[in-house]
């Protein structure tokens, strides 16, 4: 998918990449569905509002990361590892069919 083009050493992009970081489980205290990557992104990046952060994945943890971490949208895609049926029974802002759909929601 590319996701990784243009990060840096600390995975952090250039502003011309897919994603501005990536941050994974063993940076941080607990991975999801703790809350703890996205802050730590977010203070990587210098944001201090969730409410300035989407969070997008595919697993009921994704969902209630997003919402634990207060991010202004916690979205599912339903064609990743989990059913549409699976993410529908947890909290959520939309389940997407493809990333795609993203930009009708922002």
């Amino acid at each position: 998918m590319g996701w990784n083009k243009n990060l840096d050493s600390n995975y952090i992009g250039n502003g011309k990449g897919f994603i501005d970081i990536s941050v994974t489980s063993d940076e941080v205290e607990a991975g999801r569905p703790e809350p703890f990557m996205i802050q730590r992104a977010m203070k990587l990046l210098g944001i201090n509002n969730p409410e300035e952060v989407i969070k997008v994945g595919d697993t009921p943890s994704d969902l209630l990361a997003g919402k634990k971490a207060g991010c202004k949208f916690s979205f599912a895609v339903c064609n990743g590892t989990h059913t549409r049926e699976q993410l529908e029974a947890v909290v959520n802002d939309g389940l997407l069919n493809h990333v795609g759909e993203l930009i009708d929601f922002i």
